[in-house]
């Protein structure tokens, strides 16, 4: 996928030398520069593209970290941008990084847990609102955790930041969407 709009270094980083160094290569093999306040990383995640993320994720300037420590705009955190705009996809590769980048287990960075509470976000509601089965299954089973920690989510999950709902009735909610849907359809 093709990110036009940072194919050139932003001009409040023209000055600083470090930054000048291409995050990685976009699909023209045009060079890939980010910005002061993550837009890349923005774009890529809520284009559900996976492929980019993970080279984004590979750049070893502390620049491109992934999460930060804090957001002048919360709504820009990676995993709020996955689920404004439902990316499955996408919030599997960040909830991977979370965990196996050594950078995100040094004890400035709480745990996963601590972590995602702190943002009022729930990956298993977002699979569940979203219908995304796949991630869903993915995160209600241990393997990807080393198959002796807990999995990720339980579907008892209160879900912080979702007024209570259970992530069954955020799949509900989904379900229901989609049965309107499928209705106005037939009508039409």
């Amino acid at each position: 996928m093709a990110y036009p709009g940072f194919h050139q270094l932003h001009p409040e980083l023209e000055d600083v030398g470090a930054l000048d160094i291409p995050v990685f290569h976009d699909t023209d093999n045009s060079p890939l520069y980010e910005d002061p306040y993550q837009g890349l990383l923005r774009d890529i995640v809520a284009a559900n593209d996976v492929v980019a993320l993970r080279l984004y994720h590979a750049n070893p300037h502390t620049w491109t970290r992934v999460f930060r420590k804090d957001y002048m705009n919360p709504h820009w955190h990676p995993f709020l941008v996955a689920k404004v705009h439902g990316c499955g996809d996408a919030l599997r590769v960040l909830l991977e990084i979370y965990l196996s980048d050594p950078v995100y287990q040094m004890p400035r960075y709480p745990p996963l847990e601590e972590y995602l509470e702190r943002w009022a976000f729930s990956p298993i509601h977002m699979a569940c609102a979203t219908a995304d089965r796949g991630l869903i299954l993915w995160l209600l089973s241990d393997k990807q955790r080393n198959g002796y920690e807990s999995p990720l989510a339980m579907l008892r999950d209160p879900g912080n930041g979702y007024g209570g709902r259970t992530p069954l009735i955020c799949a509900v909610g989904a379900r229901s969407a989609d049965d309107d849907v499928d209705e106005d359809d037939a009508d039409a």
